[in-house]
């Protein structure tokens, strides 16, 4: 005795699958960006760093993976992490660029990229995106 299963309509639902993958990998650069802006937009002025030259925000940037699956947001620039955590100094040192000796034995954090991720959580902004995926999914 023998018994046999066709499965009718695989290709379709293959297709489908697919189309939802895709849809799905475009969820992760439109977060991403919204991050990047979110960092942008802290590493500008009080009650972040006092900008002098705007480089260290011009720096900001977001790395896509080719497949889409991840997302890097940060900075190339030498100085960034000072920014970030705040640093600890010599106090009386000279520095040139400035055209001062230090007076302060630290320098506050002025966290710019961190809190990005936070603000756009707690924003909404993130299950906005997802709502129209699932709304896109739903108009199929």
């Amino acid at each position: 005795m023998e018994i046999t299963v066709e499965v009718l309509g695989l290709e379709k639902v293959q297709a489908k699958l697919n189309k939802i993958a895709e849809q799905a990998l475009g969820i992760i650069p439109k977060v991403a960006l919204l991050i990047e802006g979110q960092a942008k937009m802290n590493a500008t002025g009080r009650p972040g760093p006092n900008v002098q030259t705007g480089r260290l925000r011009a720096s900001i940037t977001t790395e896509l993976a080719p497949d889409r699956s991840w997302a890097k947001i940060g900075t190339n620039v030498v100085y960034a992490p000072y920014v970030e955590f705040g640093h600890r100094q010599q106090v009386g040192r000279f520095v040139p660029v400035l055209d001062k000796r230090l007076v302060n034995s630290s320098v506050p954090a002025y966290p710019f990229i961190g809190p990005a991720l936070e603000t756009i959580r707690n924003s909404g902004q993130m299950e906005g995106i997802l709502s129209d995926f699932k709304k896109g999914l739903q108009g199929e």
